[in-house]
């Protein structure tokens, strides 16, 4: 039997339109799990082309003018999400990778493009992809959750929820270097070298000096490898190939093999700083020893240390365990440092807790990057700044 069967039959159709209006193509989204594939455009020809197209970009090219943005999404449905909402300056990429084509058409559309793409990989590829296009172009990027996209938060939060989400966006360099990060082992110096070394590349070669978005991210690469920013600085002017062409005998560790071979001392020295402190601090200091949370402390040393000296707080060195040495080591060596310090006024010790809490609130960071959640993360950067600004508080009493 002859006759034509429908490519879009039973789906919902999409005209896709260029920058003037006219309609060069269409797209179909399936209406059921059961069809295949679940998007299907009209098919290559001398006046459709995919990748450079845009949906929605003749309704949103005069919103973006207006705005001097332009809101960049994956699918159909978000586009119509975002319109309804009132954000009309949006368009789709449907799907596709992020060519130059469309990139240029967003160009001139408006100077500042704004990526809201999803989080799994190939969305986060896409916006990778665009960051080695036009240089002339602002790219931005929103940070959404893996298997959230803009029409979700609206469905749920209302306007109110991706409004949000765009005024938090971030450069299009800041989410290149936290990507590196989160990407990179952080729980080994040679993964940790490997993200300082990538991370300081791209910071080298898309800031300048003395500029603000490099303080930013010297200060975020170092929170996230938990080593002092002069680590990263000092990363920034370093060949890339200065370790690897070293000869294996005179080679220097990178910064942060050293500064990570004894990451867990860096942390386990403010803790015991902290309780030598108190234990010189009188009653005062009594007071203060129990105030910290155990998540504080990074290792169970430092938790049981406390917990003893707690109890044990007129003599340290009274019932320590014979058969937990290591226990036993640090309570000394804490009591001893003690005994050679002085009291500590009261916004010292303050101070010394809300550095603990500003360094459980960065593993917490590195955690939640690790594993993709950016809404934790959000979260997280939002305590970290009231923490920041409790210490510079904290600091002018001390001044």
């Amino acid at each position: 039997m002859g006759g034509l069967y429908d490519r879009f039959r039973g789906r919902i159709m999409f005209p896709l339109a260029d920058f003037r209006g006219q309609v060069l193509g269409f797209g179909a989204r399936a209406m059921s799990e059961s069809q295949q594939p679940k998007y299907l455009n009209t098919s290559e020809n001398d006046v459709y082309h995919k990748g450079r197209q845009l949906f929605g970009i003749h309704l949103a090219r005069a919103e973006a003018a207006k705005s001097g943005r332009i809101v960049v999404v994956e699918g159909y449905t978000d586009v119509l999400a975002l319109h309804q909402a009132g954000i009309r300056e949006s368009v789709a990429i449907m799907g596709t990778a992020l060519t130059q084509e469309q990139l240029s058409l967003l160009g001139r559309a408006a100077n500042r493009v704004i990526l809201a793409l999803d989080a799994d990989r190939s969305g986060q590829e896409a916006m990778l992809r665009a960051a080695r296009g036009k240089e002339d172009t602002q790219l931005h990027v929103v940070e959404l959750s893996e298997g959230r996209d803009p029409a979700d938060l609206i469905a749920e939060g209302g306007p109110e929820a991706f409004l949000e989400r765009l005024d938090e966006a971030v450069p299009m360099i800041q989410f290149q270097v936290r990507r590196v990060l989160a990407d990179a082992d952080l729980d080994t110096p040679a993964g940790r070298d490997q993200g300082l070394e990538k991370a300081a590349r791209l910071i080298a070669e898309h800031t300048t000096e003395g500029s603000a978005m490099r303080d930013e991210l010297v200060r975020e690469g170092a929170d996230r490898l938990d080593v002092p920013q002069e680590y990263v600085r000092s990363a920034l002017g370093r060949p890339r190939s200065a370790r690897s062409a070293a000869p294996p005998d005179q080679a220097a560790p990178g910064p942060v093999l050293h500064a990570r071979a004894s990451a867990g001392e860096v942390a386990l020295r403010a803790e015991r700083e902290f309780l030598s402190r108190c234990l010189a601090s009188g009653d005062l200091g009594r007071g203060y020893i129990s105030v910290p949370q155990d998540e504080q402390f990074s290792t169970d040393a430092t938790r049981r240390a406390r917990k003893h000296l707690a109890v044990h707080f007129d003599d340290p060195l009274a019932g320590l365990p014979e058969d937990e040495p290591t226990l036993a080591a640090l309570v000394t060596d804490v009591a001893l440092a003690a005994q050679e310090g002085s009291p500590s006024p009261e916004a010292v010790l303050q101070m010394s807790i809300l550095q603990l809490e500003k360094r459980r609130i960065e593993r917490e960071i590195r955690r939640a990057a690790q594993e993709g959640d950016h809404a934790r993360q959000s979260e997280l950067a939002k305590a970290e700044q009231q923490v920041r600004g409790e210490l510079d508080s904290v600091m002018g009493q001390t001044a």
